[in-house]
């Protein structure tokens, strides 16, 4: 399972939940939304519950930086945690921890966006914009208007940032990282 989540600082809500999940059949995104951040706490149970669907012992969560574990344990602590949240917590792999373990890459910054879009993994984005900090303008935008493209984009951009982790998690095992 490859997680990002997007999140507005400003108003203090995480409003996206994105999932890339592969082995288990035919890959797939799935997300959890809050279309307002007072659905901040819907969006947390519906993702409780949707871990309690997942079969201990086969799978990993990988992410990258700490944001999704450092998030995900203070919505636990805020709206309440499951067995089966903890279970998934505890299978958080954080492949920038990899990354500065055991690949030199002639980049400024290692942020997934630099790393996914060099010459190594080739990877890009849907919307030229794309960004955590356009992510943010964009649900700002959303809650303004009401426009559903505008929440599509989050969603797109959202997708592409857990296909770039699998693409990163796949670069560096094929490098015996």
């Amino acid at each position: 399972i490859y997680f990002d989540i997007e999140g507005d600082p400003l108003l203090d809500v995480q409003y996206l939940f994105g999932f890339w999940i592969v082995g288990d059949g035919k890959p797939r995104y799935e997300y959890f939304l809050a279309e307002k951040p007072e659905f901040e706490g819907r969006m947390w149970n519906q993702f409780l519950d949707w871990t309690a669907t997942l079969k201990p012992g086969t799978f990993k969560v990988y992410h990258y930086a700490d944001y999704e574990r450092a998030q995900t344990l203070r919505l636990a602590r805020e709206h309440g945690s499951t067995p089966s949240f903890e279970y998934f917590a505890s299978q958080y792999v954080d492949l920038l921890k990899i990354v500065r373990e055991s690949v030199i890459f002639p980049l400024y910054f290692y942020s997934i966006k630099d790393i996914a879009k060099s010459t190594f993994l080739g990877f890009k984005w849907r919307s030229e914009k794309a960004s955590g900090a356009q992510s943010i303008f964009w649900y700002e935008a959303w809650l303004e208007t009401k426009d559903r493209g505008i929440l599509q984009d989050i969603i797109d951009y959202n997708e592409d940032d857990v296909l770039a982790t699998e693409r990163l998690d796949q670069w560096l095992r094929s490098n015996g990282k």
